[in-house]
């Protein structure tokens, strides 16, 4: 359904259709993680999202694909994620 659309969803400014450019998405990401790391370091957070967020989110962590691709960071249904934020973490931006 992608390709009859159109939509390229890795091309950082596409906006086809009204949707959100993934370089707005990520910036708006890159302020929740940022926020969330700084109050809760040492503490337990449960955040439970959708694959597009997990994908990008684990970009920052994990570090961006060399063909930015970032299929490779999909979670299967249900899927935890964890992250050790017992300390402070550094985000790849």
């Amino acid at each position: 359904m992608v390709q009859q659309l159109g939509i390229n969803y890795y091309d950082p400014v596409e906006n086809s259709f009204g949707i959100e450019r993934l370089l707005d998405f990520q910036n708006r990401l890159r302020s929740f993680w940022t926020e969330v790391l700084a109050k809760y370091t040492g503490k337990n957070v449960l955040i439970v999202t959708h694959g597009g967020v997990a994908m990008c989110s684990r970009s920052f962590f994990d570090g961006m694909p060399k063909d930015q691709n970032l299929y490779q960071y999909r979670l299967e249904n249900c899927e935890v994620w964890q992250i050790d934020n017992s300390k402070p973490i550094q985000i790849n931006f």
